[in-house]
């Protein structure tokens, strides 16, 4: 009987531990206390501090300052400042010097560099903001620019001393050329000039002529600084019409000059040969020794190079293929056609063609420095007089003017030989 409880006790305390799961059927007594709720109203306070109030007054400055780049590529059409009347509208590929001004749309540009007028530096252009890289914005204006009330001059002014040229040069000097001297020269010994040079005793001679492809030749003095290399960027490098090997009107200008000189020299009653050499970075031999016909051809092959100038290389090169002649009775002659000073090598680009020049003038060489440059420049004068073998240099303002200093080049080659 005892044992029997005992069984009893045990199945009821393994009813008991099942009690926690689920059973298939719901509860028939609720608990006696319920679940806890939501409370029926909102707290009284929120929880966090508001921030601070905004303050009464601005600040005093903006926290920005305004930017000094525009932000947008084209003016604003109605600037702060007025200027009244407006100058001459604005003409695409013209000349315009600096501080000139033109209207487009009736915003005043003024011009800042070289470079106005040139493609792709058309003012207010909204496609591009390169041009801001050549003109400024003046203001707005409106009509025309009222004509003075007073004359500057009571009386108008005397008559041109000289009629025009009949035929101007088409591309004019980004500046005026240097000024004439103070004192006239005297007069001439000769009533008129000669048809040929005066020497009666011509010697046989060697020419080389080294021909100038550096960067400043074709850049037309870009702000920009670039060599050209290959005649690129073509918008600050390339002549309109001229053809990519040839790059630019200087550079023509200058090939014709040194064909002239050529064929002027090559036509004197004595035996001679030429040498034709170009330079950037580095000199390149173009033609060695040859006939001034073969020569002459082998100008029309040139193709402009671009880069830095390196006078010593060119002077080194000329002397190195003149001495090579089996002529040694021969007078020799370095031509050199430039528009600016050494800028290579790194090391003393300068003292580097001074040396060349006297290592070729003690061989014997006569040096002729030929000097473009729009503006007199007393420092660079000096430095191609010090090239030159007697002091002298043969100068112009422009490459157009290259064909007014032919004779007397010619003659100084005909008389010193």
């Amino acid at each position: 009987m005892r044992m029997r409880i005992n069984i009893m006790f045990t199945a009821a305390s393994l009813e008991k531990k099942k009690s926690p799961c689920p059973t298939e059927q719901p509860s028939s007594s609720p608990t006696l206390t319920t679940s806890e709720a939501p409370s029926s109203s909102p707290s009284i306070q929120p929880t966090l501090v508001p921030s601070d109030p905004p303050s009464n007054d601005p600040s005093l400055r903006p926290s920005i300052l305004p930017t000094s780049i525009p932000s947008t590529n084209f003016p604003t059409k109605s600037p702060v400042i007025g200027v009244g009347g407006c100058p001459d509208s604005y003409v695409p590929m013209s000349y315009y010097e600096i501080g000139s001004r033109a209207e487009v749309e009736g915003i005043v540009y003024e011009c800042t560099s070289y470079a106005c007028g040139t493609f792709g530096f058309d003012p207010g252009d909204n496609s591009s903001s390169l041009w801001r890289q050549a003109w400024q914005i003046i203001g707005e204006c409106s009509g025309t620019i009222a004509p003075t009330l007073s004359p500057t001059t009571p009386k108008p002014t005397s008559p041109p001393t000289s009629p025009p040229t009949s035929s101007p040069t088409k591309y004019p000097t980004a500046m005026p050329s240097h000024p004439p001297t103070n004192i006239p020269t005297p007069i001439p010994t000769q009533p008129a000039p000669t048809a040929s040079p005066t020497c009666t005793s011509e010697k046989d001679f060697n020419v080389c002529i080294a021909l100038d492809m550096s960067g400043s030749v074709c850049n037309a003095g870009s702000i920009f600084g670039n060599e050209c290399y290959g005649c690129s960027p073509a918008m600050f490098c390339q002549s309109f019409f001229v053809s990519k090997n040839t790059c630019c009107h200087n550079f023509q200008a200058e090939v014709d000059f040194s064909r002239s000189i050529v064929e002027s020299l090559g036509n004197l009653p004595t035996e001679k040969s030429f040498v034709i050499v170009q330079f950037g970075d580095w000199a390149v031999l173009a033609s060695g020794l040859a006939s001034y016909e073969d020569t002459y051809n082998s100008l029309n092959w040139l193709d402009y190079s671009g880069g830095a100038t390196n006078h010593a290389d060119a002077i080194s090169l000329c002397q190195e293929t003149l001495a090579s002649s089996s002529y040694s009775d021969r007078e020799n002659f370095i031509i050199i056609i430039t528009d600016g000073v050494s800028t290579l090598p790194m090391v003393d680009p300068s003292g580097s063609a001074l040396a060349a020049a006297d290592a070729a003038k003690s061989a014997g060489t006569f040096v002729i420095p030929v000097f473009i440059s729009p503006t007199y420049d007393g420092d660079k004068i000096g430095f191609m007089s010090d090239l030159s073998s007697k002091g002298e240099v043969f100068d112009v303002s422009d490459f157009e003017s290259l064909s007014t200093i032919e004779d007397m080049l010619v003659n100084q080659v005909s008389c010193q030989s």
